[in-house]
């Protein structure tokens, strides 16, 4: 399916280089309802996968929409969780909709098909790019109000993800963790730098719908 721009959700409006087109495959309703944007590192460690399922758990009880870039690791946990929890998911490609990448996800995959949504600026019969991702980065954070950063490299996707974000007036929260942790410093850093701490799983249950209507 091809989506216009005079079908985007609003936060789509309003960002750098709005996508001409969107391509989409499986249920374009999940982009009008309430999302949140889970990214991380795609090497994390066994804590930052059980914070993310911890994480996903607390939004599908909310009937929360999670929204990921379908790479390995955070994203990847992001998405099984949505599904694990009886909850439904978003990935955002950085290739058209026939590329297999990456590979290994082919359940997954046909999960997203049948039950949640795959959406891609890129047209079919184009493959995985360098630039390709960074720029995705960027409807990753439009697509919701909240991005949750869970694990980063001070120099990673994950942190161009959580810049866009800022840029885009998107509320920030991140998990914070130990100084000791390289996986943490991107985390921190952006505490620092003013991010919203998730130091608390029931922080969650406090968003107030108004969070929403900065999107819709």
């Amino acid at each position: 399916m091809i989506i216009k721009p005079d079908n985007y959700p609003r936060g789509l409006l309003y960002i750098d280089k709005v996508p001409e087109l969107l391509y989409a495959l499986g249920d374009t309703g999940l982009l009008y309802k309430n999302s949140v944007t889970i990214v991380g590192s795609r090497k994390p460690t066994d804590r930052g996968l059980l914070q993310t399922q911890k994480i996903v758990e607390k939004l599908v009880r909310r009937d929360i929409v999670v929204v990921s870039g379908f790479a390995k690791g955070i994203d990847e946990q992001a998405h099984r969780a949505a599904f694990d929890f009886g909850g439904t998911s978003i990935a955002v490609l950085g290739t058209g909709l026939d590329s297999l990448y990456p590979r290994g996800r082919d359940l997954l995959r046909w999960k997203m098909e049948k039950e949640g949504l795959l959406l891609t600026e890129y047209p079919k019969n184009v493959g995985p790019k360098p630039h390709h991702f960074p720029r995705r980065n960027r409807l990753l954070a439009a697509l919701s109000p909240i991005t949750i950063i869970v694990e980063a490299e001070i120099k990673s996707g994950t942190m161009i993800t959580a810049k866009e974000a800022i840029r885009q007036g998107k509320d920030l929260w991140v998990v914070p963790g130990s100084p000791e942790d390289p996986l943490s410093i991107g985390p921190n850093y952006l505490i620092f730098q003013g991010a919203n701490p998730l130091y608390h799983y029931e922080l969650i249950d406090h968003w107030e719908e108004e969070l929403w209507q900065k999107i819709w």
